[in-house]
């Protein structure tokens, strides 16, 4: 058993009142809290907690461990802090996997700043379109939209990942453009395919309620960035990633069709595996992310929201058959 954890635990669950408090604070389940302080007990044979539904007391015997153990647990966490501080720290290299068109935009112009003032820190980014295992691949941390944070992850959001639909003046100029969901299905679509099935991914778009769409496009890709380039060649009409083709539009090279509908597909991430020490470097590199998205306002620039979501749902099914040629 990792006793020093068992105590950490121990120690802020007692300090903030619950196991669910402790837990978020250490990146970890509740559940995970709750069985370290029960082996904990077992060790020692002692009773140390009395539970409830939301809150723990400590016990008399839990009191009088967390009193003497705090202060110690206190000390050591500091000199080790006080060890990660130092230049030294950040030796090494930085394993991170990115997502291709977010790590191009963004995350590497953000970073640029922060390896210049860690001069013995080497960056080895990977950028790849596919879920990423972290620890068996052997990252440090990784940069995506729409994964699930399966495992021991710890996250920080960085934008939301919202998709809208978008068209060249060209192509808008031959084909019009459409004024609903439904009069998609007479437009040359372009979409991602799905890694797991093969056959394009469904479109949940938001507006004055909303609407799912089985698109059967004209035009298929498995890179998003392949996408977002055909749809600005004027091939069709496109759902791509805002961060892909906001800027794009800024210079009205794309337009956004239906410029009230988009769908969210979560949000873009840093996250690591978690860990009792995460190094410095990994810790370094996702604090400079999380303040280059604060100051440059990551969350508001990639907001593709014009009306709330409705809790209306309406399935549509584009086929070919209605679409133009």
């Amino acid at each position: 058993m990792d006793t020093m954890g068992a105590l950490e635990m121990l120690v802020r669950s007692a300090e903030l009142g619950s196991f669910s408090a402790a837990a978020r604070q250490l990146g970890v389940t509740p559940a995970a809290v709750s069985k370290q302080v029960a082996r904990l007990e077992r060790t020692l044979g002692r009773s140390l907690v009395a539970r409830s539904t939301r809150r723990i007391a400590l016990t008399e015997e839990g009191h009088r461990l967390v009193s003497a153990a705090a202060p110690a647990l206190g000390q050591v966490q500091a000199a080790l802090a006080q060890a990660q501080s130092v230049e030294a720290s950040f030796r090494g290299t930085l394993r991170v996997s990115l997502a291709p068109g977010f790590g191009r935009r963004y995350v590497l112009p953000a970073l640029g700043p922060w390896l210049a003032q860690h001069s013995q820190l080497r960056f080895d980014g990977r950028f790849e379109n596919r879920a990423v295992d972290l620890v068996a691949e052997g990252f440090d941390a990784g940069v995506s939209g729409g994964v699930e944070l399966a495992g021991r992850l710890v996250a920080r959001d960085l934008a939301p990942l919202h998709l809208v639909l978008v068209a060249s003046e060209a192509y808008l100029a031959r084909h019009g453009r459409p004024e609903t969901p439904e009069a998609l299905g007479r437009h040359v679509l372009l979409a991602l395919r799905s890694p797991a099935t093969g056959r394009p991914r469904a479109w949940r778009l938001r507006g004055d309620r909303e609407v799912g769409i089985e698109p059967e496009p004209h035009h298929l890709f498995d890179d998003p960035e392949a996408l977002a380039v055909a749809a600005l060649e004027g091939w069709g009409i496109a759902l791509a990633g805002l961060h892909h083709v906001l800027g794009w539009i800024e210079q009205r090279r794309l337009v956004r069709v239906l410029p009230d509908w988009w769908s969210d597909a979560g949000a873009i991430r840093v996250y690591h595996p978690h860990a009792r020490r995460v190094p410095p470097r990994t810790r370094g590199f996702v604090d400079a992310l999380v303040r280059a998205a604060r100051v440059q306002r990551w969350s508001e620039r990639l907001d593709a929201r014009r009306v709330g979501p409705s809790a209306q749902w309406s399935p549509l099914r584009i086929t070919p058959s209605a679409r133009v040629g």
